[in-house]
């Protein structure tokens, strides 16, 4: 069925006139089976395998270990609740937490909550 819709569009885009997107439609089409053919290990198609498998890198990428970041900042950093959001938000995306803080002093200007000052003073942890 997706050949038939495949085929379907590009009798549709030549017809309309888009000849271009019809050529790169049609090599679209040629090019997918003759690299599909042309991997023989990644050919395979069993049950534990999917079509774009061979898309996904077979190791996982691990993520950095930040070396200098200590234990995680439990208080709460800045006095605003969005910025300390960010904060939070940065660190779950892979920031380290020392630059998160810093990137979010720096650049927004954020002030230091009471409660983070009396525990770490002016450095980031």
């Amino acid at each position: 069925m997706g050949a038939i819709a495949l085929f379907g569009a590009l009798a549709c885009f030549w017809f309309v006139g888009a000849k271009r997107a019809a050529f790169v439609l049609a090599g679209v089409m040629v090019l997918g089976p003759v690299v599909f053919l042309m991997n023989r290990q990644g050919g395979q198609l069993d049950g534990n395998h999917a079509w774009f498998s061979d898309l996904i890198p077979s190791t996982l990428v691990a993520r950095f270990h930040c070396p200098d970041d200590g234990e995680p900042v439990k208080t709460r950093i800045f006095t605003e609740e969005h910025v300390d959001t960010e904060v939070h938000r940065l660190i779950s995306t892979g920031v380290c937490q020392n630059d998160a803080i810093t990137r979010i002093h720096i650049g927004w200007g954020a002030k230091f909550a009471p409660e983070y000052l009396a525990r770490y003073g002016r450095r980031v942890p």
